[in-house]
């Protein structure tokens, strides 16, 4: 089974670039090489090559190995989703909640791993105070990711 084209586009008019060409620059921007993810993904780097460029598709267990060379994790991104539209208990997040969290997301980033890891710690610790439905796998994945921004803001 292949994964068809992402039609989307950098300017947002439609144009229709392939997702390969996003991860590609992303790439670039982490300094990996295409001879680096190849060797990583364990596909060709013509396969890479080609898939950056929208000339072919990438079979799916091989573009989930590269995602995860990229570092960017799909199931996360799923859980958001479904977090985002209920979570199967819970009410949809609006468009404007969405935008929100998404913002803080960015705002969060633009601050030193200090600083994050202590608001993390403190909007868990609200979350523990105010409910008693706190996920114990967020909390442990959130529990983990202050711990790494605590070793960044030491080192």
């Amino acid at each position: 089974m292949q994964l068809r084209p992402y039609p989307v586009s950098f300017d947002g008019s439609g144009g229709g670039s392939h997702l390969g060409s996003k991860l590609s620059v992303l790439a670039k921007n982490k300094g990996l090489t295409q001879e680096r993810i190849a060797k990583e993904c364990n596909i060709s780097r013509v396969s890479i090559n080609r898939f950056f460029r929208g000339k072919s598709d990438l079979r799916t267990h091989d573009l989930l190995r590269l995602l995860a060379v990229l570092d960017i994790h799909l199931e996360n991104e799923i859980d958001l989703a479904f977090l985002e539209n209920g979570g199967g208990r819970q009410r949809a997040l609006s468009s404007e909640e969405r935008t929100l969290y998404r913002d803080l997301i960015f705002i969060l980033n633009s601050l030193s791993p200090l600083i994050q890891a202590t608001l993390l710690e403190q909007i868990c610790w609200w979350g523990r105070a105010q409910s008693e439905e706190v996920d114990p796998l967020s909390t442990s994945r959130t529990a983990q990711y202050i711990e790494k921004l605590r070793r960044q803001g030491v080192g």
